[in-house]
C-alpha cells in the first residue's frame, strides 16, 4: 500500500473552505475524503486492522469517500473508525485503515462501495492487534452514469473518459487516431460513455431535454453551441445536480451559460510547458503540490480572476507561455449553489500529443473520478 497522505487521527474531515465570501450561493467545495488511522498500526491486543486503498478502473486515480465495511454472519456490517462508530471511508489520496470490531480473526471478507460505481468485495485473513495490508481494489463506473462529450476542432477529453469507463472509442470515416477525432462507440455507449458526433447530433440533443436525463456534460476546446435556450437548459442540468467541464476556447460558451464567474483574460500566443501549483489538499496528496502542465498549441485562453465562490485547484506564473504575466488560476470549478453540481474549467487541454499521461490528465481524472467529494 503506498503511504498515507493525510496523517490525522481519527476520522478528521479535511476540507478546503474553496469558495469563500460573498454572495448567497456562497458554497464550499470541499477537496478530501475522511482519513482513517495515522499509520497502519493495531492500537490494542484484540482488534485487527485492515489498509488499503481503492482506485479507479483505470488502476491509477484514487477514489475519495469509499466506504469499506465488513461482511459477517453476526450482521456487524461497519468496519469500525479509531474511537467511534464513523464509517471508514477512504482519504483524500484514497486510502483506507479500518479498526474492525473486537475479538475477529481469521478469514473476513469486505465490501468496497462508492456511489457512481458497482461494489467490490474482496477476502482477506486478519488476527486480533496485527495489521493486514490489502493492497488495492479497482472499482468498476457504474454504467447507470451516463457522461456525454460534445467533440470541438481540439482537444479529446473523450479518450480520457474511455480509459476511466473501460471501453474502446472509434475513429469514424477513417479519421485519424488524434484525441480530437476520436468518437462514440456501442462499447462505450453500452457503459455510459456518449460521444456525440458533429454539429447537427449535438443541436440536436441539446434541442431536448435528453440532457436532464446525464449526468455530466463534458464540452471540448472551441465547442460553442450557445444559445438562450441551451444556456438555459445547462444552468437547469446544474441545478439539479448535473456537472458540466468547459476546455480552453469552450470559455466563449461558459461565459455566455454563467457570466461573472470567471474574467478571461483573453489568448495567450504561446505553447509550452510550465510549473504549476495545487491549492487544494487532496488533489495535492495523489500529485504533490507541484505539478507540469503542458500547453500543446500556441493559442490558448488565460483567465484574469475569478469570482469569491469559485475554487482554484491549479495555478501558476504563465508569463513563460504568455503574454499575459504572473500567477493565474488554470483550473477552476464551482458550484452554483449548495444543491447543484459542479462547473469545471481548464485553461490547457487534456489529451494531446504531448500530453497523453500527463500529469494534468490525472488532475482530471481525480476531479470527475471525485467529484461528489470535491463539490460538497
Amino acid at each position: 500500500m503506498k503511504t498515507l497522505h493525510l496523517t490525522l487521527l481519527g476520522f478528521i474531515l479535511v476540507g478546503l473552505t474553496a469558495c469563500g465570501g460573498g454572495g448567497s450561493n456562497n458554497t464550499t467545495i470541499q477537496d478530501s475524503g475522511l482519513s482513517g488511522l495515522s499509520e497502519c498500526i493495531a492500537p490494542n491486543a484484540n482488534q485487527a486492522v485492515v489498509c488499503g486503498a481503492v482506485l479507479a478502473n483505470d488502476g491509477v486515480t484514487p477514489l475519495v469517500n469509499a466506504e469499506v465495511t465488513l461482511l459477517e454472519s453476526n450482521a456487524r456490517l461497519a468496519a469500525r473508525g479509531v474511537a467511534n462508530d464513523e464509517k471508514c471511508l477512504t482519504d483524500g489520496a484514497g486510502d483506507f485503515v479500518c479498526l474492525l470490531p473486537s475479538d475477529i480473526s481469521g478469514s473476513v471478507v469486505l465490501n468496497v462501495s462508492l456511489n457512481g460505481f458497482d461494489d467490490q468485495t474482496f477476502t482477506t485473513n486478519v488476527s486480533e492487534g496485527e495489521t493486514t495490508e490489502t493492497g488495492s481494489q479497482t472499482l468498476l463506473g457504474n454504467t447507470s452514469e451516463k457522461w456525454v462529450v460534445v467533440p470541438g476542432v481540439f482537444d479529446g477529453v473523450q479518450v480520457l473518459l474511455s480509459q476511466l469507463k473501460g471501453c474502446t472509442l472509434t475513429a469514424p470515416n477513417g479519421a485519424s487516431t488524434k484525441p480530437n477525432d476520436m468518437r462514440g462507440s456501442a462499447d462505450c455507449e453500452s457503459k455510459g460513455l456518449i460521444v456525440l458526433d458533429d454539429a447537427a447530433s449535438i443541436t440536436g440533443f441539446l434541442a431536448t431535454n435528453e440532457l436532464l436525463n446525464s449526468d455530466s456534460l463534458f464540452i471540448n476546446c472551441s465547442a460553442d453551441y450557445s444559445t438562450p435556450d441551451t444556456d438555459s437548459l445547462i444552468q437547469s442540468f446544474v441545478n439539479q445536480g448535473g456537472h458540466v467541464y468547459f476546455s480552453d476556447w469552450s470559455d466563449t460558451w461558459l461565459t455566455k451559460t454563467f457570466p461573472e464567474k470567471i474574467n478571461f483574460a483573453g489568448r495567450s500566443t504561446s505553447s509550452g510547458t510550465i510549473s504549476a501549483n495545487i491549492t487544494t489538499p487532496g488533489l495535492a496528496s495523489v500529485l504533490g503540490d507541484a505539478v507540469e502542465i503542458v500547453f500543446d498549441i500556441g493559442i490558448w485562453t488565460a483567465i484574469e480572476s475569478v469570482a469569491s465562490d469559485v475554487t482554484t485547484f491549479i495555478e501558476a506564473n504563465i508569463s513563460s507561455v504568455s503574454s499575459y504575466t504572473g500567477v493565474r488560476p488554470i483550473t477552476v470549478g464551482w458550484k452554483e449553489n449548495s444543491n447543484s453540481g459542479c462547473v469545471f474549467y481548464t485553461s490547457y487541454h487534456i489529451e494531446g500529443a504531448e500530453t497523453a499521461g500527463a500529469e494534468q490528465e490525472q488532475a482530471i481524472k481525480y476531479l470527475v473520478q471525485n467529484i461528489s467529494s470535491v463539490c460538497e
